[in-house]
């Protein structure tokens, strides 16, 4: 196996939150993970408007014991946290 780095180009378009919301075609299912910004566990468009203005810092994605572990019962099903940018 020979390592190699690829680039890949894409570019994504802003959607209003109500487009956004009425075009999911995934809702939220009892199995799915925990979103968790500013210590705040948040769902739905929740996720969207925690970040508003701020973008994305750090993403960091915990399963099994360390999820549980760390985020109790709210890392049953593994959690995702969000660190948010701070404004200067």
């Amino acid at each position: 196996d020979i390592p190699y780095t690829l680039a890949v180009r894409f570019a994504m378009q802003e959607v209003p939150l109500q487009s956004a919301e009425s075009q999911s075609i995934y809702p939220p299912q009892p199995s799915d993970p925990v979103f968790i910004i500013r210590d705040k566990v948040v769902e739905g468009k929740g996720i969207w408007e925690g970040l508003q203005g701020f973008g994305i810092k750090k993403l960091e994605v915990f399963k099994g014991k360390v999820a549980i572990d760390r985020f109790g019962e709210h890392g049953q099903n593994g959690v995702i946290l969000i660190t948010p940018n701070t404004r200067n």
